[in-house]
């Protein structure tokens, strides 16, 4: 197991090094997307198993080597189309800080008013139901829905700009209008709202200025794990509940690392029951259900999963410890098609590196956006594949769609006199 297990971490970093010795800088889409399956994977095997969770198995590490591997060669065809057709001159070194021009004060307003209309919706749900209400059915009636929720999703690419320019400007009313985000996003107790938010504008930030690559992922980790632990402590509080701190420990390691432990149920057995047409319509259904659902209603849809497996035993609680969730490669590797595992890694990589070329290569402030989105979606999959969920789909039409509408007035009547 030490031999697969080291040369996993051989061809991650040869892959991170060959991107380093081009580009003069560790932020890549391989370390963005692929750093965190070698990282839970060695972390499991190397510490969680002394605490009673299963290996991340033989057969497993070897999908996520040919993954790895797979995508490395779907990213370097795709830059080496780029390079061929455009000549694309890379500026990964550039800071793209004055290359474009918004009005800074109506995004102000504009989030004010969607914090606003969130704020009075929980006001309205704690009015009309009482507490007891609000805490009931693992807090539903604080989720996101409806028009608020929509609302919510396009100010994300928006607090990306703000929390920049926060660190340009210093400017206090930037980062306090985050926060209020942060925190009424953390209000729906539904954990990916607020992470997918921080990873935003994470990756956002790096985009724009590589040193804020090293810095932040420092203070994601550390905000990542804080907003699990909150997210608990307070729901139980509120609850009144009361938890021992193994609870606590145990709970994130298996939201972390239980997408990748359950991958050992797909190699040695039938663990799925769905083959490629089905990952594809649950992959893609989301798309086309948002634009019909208001005329038809949603599209009828048999869910697809491997079902509750055991991760294993807790030597401190003394419980079993099990999860339904696997992670994207899991999940395409459960077709039982392993042409077809090859094919979607491939073209994933392919759009993983168009995506982060364009946003790094070109000026136009979407592109950046975008990137940053997608790739904090792609980031996120070694927990489970969140391109199935209708909200990444909105987001990523949010983040193409939202900044030209605050360009600011001076940049609009310049691109009018050239176009006259």
């Amino acid at each position: 197991m030490i031999l697969i297990e080291m040369f996993l971490i051989f061809i991650f970093f040869s892959i991170v090094i060959i991107e380093y010795m081009k580009r003069k800088t560790i932020l890549n889409i391989h370390t963005l997307i692929m750093g965190p399956y070698v990282a839970v994977a060695i972390l499991n095997n190397w510490i969680a198993t002394k605490f009673g969770y299963n290996e991340v198995s033989k057969d497993s590490l070897i999908i996520i080597i040919y993954a790895i591997i797979i995508f490395y060669f779907g990213s370097s065809y795709c830059s080496f189309l780029i390079k061929y057709k455009s000549r694309i001159k890379s500026c990964t070194n550039v800071d793209h800080e004055d290359h474009f021009s918004i009005n800074m004060r109506h995004i102000q307003v504009y989030i004010t008013i969607v914090l606003s209309v969130r704020f009075l919706d929980l006001v309205s749900g704690f009015l009309l139901g009482g507490y007891s209400k609000m805490i009931e059915n693992d807090f539903e009636a604080m989720q996101l829905s409806g028009v608020p929720a929509h609302l919510m999703l396009s100010i994300y690419p928006l607090l990306a700009i703000l929390f920049y320019q926060w660190l340009r400007q210093k400017k206090k009313s930037y980062l306090v209008l985050v926060i209020l985000a942060s925190i009424l996003s953390f209000a729906s107790f539904i954990k990916y709202h607020v992470i997918s938010l921080f990873l935003i504008i994470f990756i956002y930030c790096a985009i724009k200025n590589k040193k804020y690559f090293i810095k932040g992922a420092r203070i994601m980790i550390i905000s990542v794990i804080s907003i699990f632990f909150l997210n608990y402590f307070i729901s139980f509080i509120m609850r009144s509940l009361e938890m021992s701190n193994d609870f606590y420990i145990y709970r994130l390691w298996t939201y972390i690392a239980g997408g990748s432990i359950t991958l050992n149920a797909i190699p040695n057995s039938v663990a799925s029951n769905y083959d490629v047409l089905d990952w594809l319509t649950k992959t893609f259904r989301p798309l086309p259900n948002m634009l019909i659902y208001s005329i038809h209603g949603p599209i009828p849809f048999d869910d697809i999963g491997i079902g509750y497996q055991i991760i294993g035993y807790g030597t401190s609680t003394g419980r079993i410890l099990e999860t339904n969730v696997i992670n994207f490669l899991g999940e395409i590797y459960a077709t039982d098609s392993f042409a077809f595992f090859i094919l979607a890694v491939f073209l994933w990589g392919v759009i993983c590196q168009f995506v982060y070329e364009r946003a790094v290569n070109q000026k136009n402030e979407k592109y950046k956006l975008f990137a940053a989105v997608f790739l904090t979606y792609s980031m996120l999959s070694f927990f489970a594949n969140y391109f199935s969920l209708s909200a990444t789909w909105e987001s990523l039409i949010w983040a193409t769609i939202i900044f030209p509408i605050f360009k600011s007035k001076q940049k609009l009547e310049i691109m009018l006199e050239r176009g006259s």
